[in-house]
C-alpha cells in the first residue's frame, strides 16, 4: 500500500512537470498546483541530487529543475515551495552546476537553479529560510569523487558548509552566462540605473544617450544572465538585517 501511495504521488508530480513544460511562459503565474504535489516535486529534486530511485522512478536533474523553476514562478506556489525544502536542494543544484561536465548541462542547471532561487526570494516568508540553508561538503560528495576535488582556494570553499550569499556569489564563468527574463526582480536596480542614463536631467553627461532605446533595450535583456541575476540576488541577501 505504502508503495502504491508513493506510485501516486509521483505520477502526479509527473503530470504537473509536463504540464509546466507545455503551459506558455507568460501563463505560468497562473498555475495552481496542489501542496502535496510540489512537495513530491521538491523530493523528487532531491532524488535527483543523491542519484536515487523513489518508487521505482529515476530523475536527472534536467527532468525535475526546469519544472521547478516554471512552478516558482506562481507567487503562491512559492512559500509552499520554500516550506518544503527547496530552497536547500536548489542551492545544492546550483553547487553542482558549479562542478559538473558540459554534458551534464551545467548551463541550463544554474539558468533554472538562479531563476527558481531569486523566485522563491521574493517571497517575504522565505528569508529566515535562506539565512539558514547551508550547503555542506558531504552533500556534493558523489560530485567531488566524479569530478575531482577542486584545488586551493576553491577546494577550501567545499570542505566546510556554505551559506545561500556564498554558493550564488560563486556563479561565475561560462556555465553561468543563460540569458534570464529581463523582468526579475533582482535585476530591476539595475535596469533603473541604465534607464537613468537615458533621462534627460540625469543621463545628461551620459554616452547612454546615444544610443537608440531599441539597441538599449537589446542590450539589457542581453546583460541578464544567471552570473548577474545570482550576483545582484547574492547582494540583496547580505545586505538584509
Amino acid at each position: 500500500k505504502e508503495g502504491g501511495r508513493e506510485g501516486s504521488k509521483v505520477m502526479a508530480a509527473e503530470s504537473f512537470m509536463i504540464l509546466t513544460r507545455l503551459a506558455a511562459v507568460d501563463r505560468l503565474h497562473t498555475l495552481h498546483v496542489p501542496e502535496s504535489v510540489l512537495e513530491t516535486v521538491v523530493h523528487c529534486v532531491g532524488c535527483a541530487l543523491d542519484r536515487q530511485q523513489w518508487a521505482n522512478f529515476a530523475w536527472r536533474l534536467s527532468d525535475v529543475l526546469e519544472p521547478l523553476a516554471h512552478l516558482t514562478a506562481a507567487p503562491a506556489h512559492r512559500p509552499i515551495l520554500a516550506r518544503c525544502g527547496a530552497i536547500p536542494q536548489l542551492l545544492r543544484a546550483l553547487s553542482l552546476a558549479l562542478v559538473a561536465s558540459e554534458e551534464e548541462g551545467r548551463q541550463e542547471h544554474a539558468a533554472h537553479c538562479v531563476l527558481a532561487v531569486a523566485n522563491l526570494a521574493d517571497s517575504p516568508l522565505s528569508l529566515p529560510l535562506f539565512r539558514a540553508a547551508r550547503v555542506l561538503p558531504e552533500d556534493l560528495m558523489w560530485q567531488r569523487h566524479a569530478h575531482g576535488a577542486a584545488q586551493g582556494q576553491e577546494g577550501a570553499a567545499q570542505r566546510r558548509s556554505q551559506s545561500a550569499e556564498e554558493v550564488l556569489f560563486a556563479v561565475k564563468g561560462p556555465e553561468a552566462q543563460a540569458e534570464l527574463p529581463s523582468r526579475l526582480w533582482v535585476l530591476r536596480e539595475r535596469h533603473l540605473a541604465v534607464a537613468m542614463g537615458q533621462h534627460q536631467r540625469l543621463g545628461s553627461s551620459s554616452l547612454l544617450m546615444l544610443l537608440d532605446c531599441a539597441v538599449l533595450r537589446e542590450i539589457v535583456d542581453r546583460s541578464c544572465t544567471a552570473e548577474v541575476a545570482a550576483s545582484s540576488l547574492a547582494a540583496w541577501l547580505a545586505a538584509q538585517p
